[in-house]
């Protein structure tokens, strides 16, 4: 077992450090009146977007940056810092732009620029009875019923 702490390498850091100035200046002063608020923060979904931050985790021969997975935990913990609403969002849209965008099927793929671009939003839906969000314990059944088709 290794004793040498985990350090960042600079690369990392650099990139930390710009994010970090990035959701300080932008999102930390304004968090409590967006967390106040009803209304789903589309404007910094997009400064998210324009700030590179919503393809982190995409391929770059798809687009996105080609970031590992350390940089994505960084980038969200340091926009989670200012807004932890945001951090969630950035979180959740970099993994689902890249499963879009990996998806078999073209029509589904077709979304994941407008969902990097912030100009539409995906979401999850793996919270089921019995299975919580426990995503490989869902199960389904098809029940045919009067007037129900073939």
């Amino acid at each position: 077992m290794s004793t040498t702490p985990f350090t960042l390498d600079d690369d990392h850091l650099a990139f930390q450090q710009e994010v970090r100035k990035l959701a300080r200046r932008e999102f930390l002063d304004s968090y409590l009146p967006r967390a106040d608020s009803t209304e789903f923060p589309y404007a910094e979904l997009k400064q998210l977007a324009q700030a590179n931050l919503t393809t982190l985790s995409l391929s770059e021969d798809r687009g996105g940056q080609g970031a590992d997975l350390l940089a994505v935990g960084l980038a969200c913990e340091e926009i989670g810092y200012a807004d932890p609403n945001m951090g969630y969002i950035l979180f959740s849209t970099n993994s689902l732009v890249t499963l879009l965008a990996e998806h078999p099927s073209p029509a589904v793929a077709a979304w994941a620029d407008p969902v990097a671009r912030g100009e539409a939003l995906g979401c999850w839906a793996v919270t089921e009875p019995g299975a919580g969000s426990d995503a490989g314990a869902m199960s389904t059944k098809a029940v045919r019923i009067d007037g129900g088709g073939a």
